[in-house]
């Protein structure tokens, strides 16, 4: 009696593995997956970058060997779509320039656009993400360039500003000497 409930628990656990799911295919650019193979890379790698950063109009340059590459390009990584939330709420368009990721109207989600620019060896990731509620509002524009495999730069910039402050302008911009 044991071993006949025995095979039936371990029939009903092997009838559930994940051997027996479906295998989804990403509907938009896997984004997550380049930058953090970009960010392993980078950390293996330890290249010097030049990073530019500007705050409130103040600006501070400096040649960096050591960087949190998490960290640094973690506002990159937000700007990912590829969720399955995400499936029906961007428009895409594909032409010989790449391919072109729109929120729909009516939708509330904070990455408003994404553009996927391939070209011979050369990848031009540009986006923007915007975050909106009664206390702060926030807007931030990525951009990021690879080359022959790569990362040569990447950019982010924008603003933040709390419901009863300034706009405060940043800018943070790496290039890869």
């Amino acid at each position: 009696m044991k071993t006949l409930i025995f095979s039936i628990l371990l029939t009903s656990v092997l009838a559930c593995s994940p051997s027996d799911e479906v295998i989804k295919t990403p509907k938009f650019y896997d984004l997550k997956g380049l930058i953090t193979l970009k960010i392993n890379e980078l950390n293996a790698s330890k290249p010097i970058f030049i990073k530019r950063v500007v705050v409130n109009n103040v600006a501070q340059t400096k040649e960096v060997k050591t960087l949190d590459w998490s960290k640094e390009l973690e506002p990159i990584l937000q700007t990912d779509i590829n969720k399955a939330a995400n499936s029906q709420s961007y428009s895409i368009t594909t032409n010989s320039t790449g391919v072109y990721y729109v929120l729909k109207k009516g939708e509330k989600l904070p990455v408003k656009w994404l553009n996927i620019r391939p070209q011979n060896d050369e990848l031009l990731i540009e986006g923007s993400v915007q975050n909106t509620n009664f206390l702060y509002q926030s807007e931030r524009n990525i951009s990021i360039f690879i080359k022959k495999n790569q990362l040569v730069s990447y950019k982010i910039d924008g603003f933040q500003q709390l419901f009863f402050g300034e706009k405060k302008p940043f800018l943070i911009e790496g290039k890869r000497k």
